[in-house]
């Protein structure tokens, strides 16, 4: 199980590459793809929690 903390790290170097990326070309295929990577990882720490029926 990826810890907490190693998320958080991954999601704070992928948000720099993604600043420094839309730097050098705001509108970059790069940019885009760092964009959805980083969606999907702050959706892992997303919980929804269901109703109890």
């Amino acid at each position: 199980m990826v810890k907490v903390k190693d998320r958080e790290s991954k999601l704070e170097k992928l948000r720099l590459q993604m600043y420094k990326s839309f730097q050098d070309d705001r509108y970059g295929e790069e940019v885009v793809t760092i964009s959805q990577e980083l969606d999907k990882l702050i959706n892992e720490f997303i919980v929804v929690p269901t109703p109890n029926k």
